[in-house]
Formats: structure tokens, sequence, C-alpha cells
């Protein structure tokens, strides 16, 4: 399968080399699909190559599972701090922090959606580093992919090779509906809490990829679910103690 994506990668440049100055205007026509659909950094929109990267079947596999193996030992470890307070002391955990770590979010799992970044070279995976700070990228990749797929005309390339991809906000919409209704069956809320939740995308607003929270507050609404973009410092609690904006 590498061999596979190896000959979609070099027809792939082959094709957008008898492009010729035409490649110039794709760039053009792409960058003004990403501005228009917030797929920016900023006001700039995020940098991109006319040329996607390709994994293959084997790669993904690999990729799958060792994420999912390895979000189950993060898992795990969460639950062993919550135990053992010695990990606080280990990790220079605050007691601000740890009183958060400890709120009982009415749900089983504690990670729900991370980002876990990695470096791929053919079959090695190697990770950098564990980010919260989800869905970082989800919004942004979508959209990238919509826009070079509709751009560029390429079809020796579409006509020779199996090129897929599948969007990740609706994975992203099913697991926050999935928590949200495991809350909701937890200590008998479903009388209290509607079927359909209000969604709340939190971060600093004077972030740079505050864009992407546009994105996903979009699709979000288009499934029927109401969407709001806040700022953690603006939470305030009502009267049953529930954080509102």
């Amino acid at each position: 399968m590498i061999e596979y994506v190896n000959n979609l990668k070099f027809q792939y440049l082959v094709e957008l080399s008898k492009q010729g100055e035409r490649c110039h205007e794709y760039k053009a026509q792409v960058t003004d699909r990403l501005i228009a659909d917030d797929v920016t950094f900023g006001t700039e929109p995020i940098p991109f190559l006319l040329m996607p990267h390709f994994l293959s079947t084997s790669q993904f596999d690999i990729v799958s599972k060792v994420v999912f193996h390895l979000s189950n030992v993060l898992e795990k470890f969460i639950q062993t701090y919550l135990q053992d307070t010695r990990w606080g002391e280990e990790l220079g955990v605050t007691p601000e922090e740890d009183e958060l770590f400890r709120y009982d979010p009415g749900y089983s799992r504690s990670i729900t959606v991370c980002r876990l970044d990695a470096f791929l070279e053919t079959h090695d995976l190697q990770f950098l580093e564990f980010n919260a700070d989800s869905p970082a990228g989800i919004g942004y990749a979508d959209r990238l992919y919509s826009a070079l797929s509709e751009t560029l005309d390429l079809p020796d390339v579409h006509y020779e090779f199996d090129e897929g991809y599948e969007p990740m906000l609706p994975h992203l919409f099913e697991s926050m509906m999935a928590v949200y209704s495991e809350f909701r069956s937890n200590g008998g809320r479903e009388e209290s809490f509607p079927e359909k939740p209000t969604m709340a995308i939190l971060d600093w607003m004077d972030v740079v990829t505050s864009t992407e929270f546009r994105i996903i507050k979009r699709h979000f609404e288009e499934q029927g679910v109401r969407t709001i973009i806040g700022d953690p410092r603006d939470l305030k609690s009502d009267e049953a103690g529930w954080p509102t904006l």
C-alpha cells in the first residue's frame, strides 16, 4: 500500500506540473475560499500546499490503533491521578487545578476529544505532545480539503486512484452528542435537560485560532443544535450552580 501512495503522490505532482501557470490561479482561488470559510490564523489564511499529504490504508490503521490505545492509557492515568494524591505533587498541580480535575462532569470518560501531535515516517509513528485545546484543526482540515478538492482539476489522478477523505466535523458532533446523552441519562436529568443541548465553545477570544470556532458553530447549528462562542472569563453560575454566559 505504501507503493500505491507513492505512485499517487508522483502522479499528483506530474499532473500539477502539467498545469503550469494555472497553479498560481489555483492557489489564489483556494486562498480566497479559505478566507471566506474562516480557515485563517487571525486575518491570514493558513499556509497550505496544493499537494495534499496522503496516507496508505496500513498507515491509517496504525495511527488509528495507536491513538486508540494511547488514549486509553491516558484515561487510566487520569483515573490513577484522582485516586493517588501523590501525583499532584509530582506534577506540580496547584490546588485550584486539582479542584477542577476532581469536578464530576456527569459522564464517564475524561478524554472525549484531544489532539495528539505526532510525526509519521512510513510506519514509524512518534508522538510529540498531548493537547487538550481541541478541536484545534478539525474544522480547518475539513474546510481545506473541500477547498482543494473543489478547486483543483486533475482528472487523471481522480480516474486512476481512490483518494479517500472522511470529514471529521460529523465525528466531533457525534462525540459531543454522545457525551451529552450520557450526562442527561445519569442522575435522572431527563426532565431537567432538553434532548438537544446548547453547545458552548469556550476559549480566550483573542487567540488567532478563534476563527475555527465559527466553523464549528456553523456545523453544529446545521445539525439543529444552538451553539454559542464565549470566553471562559465571562462564565457565571446560575442559581442551580450551572455555568452560564
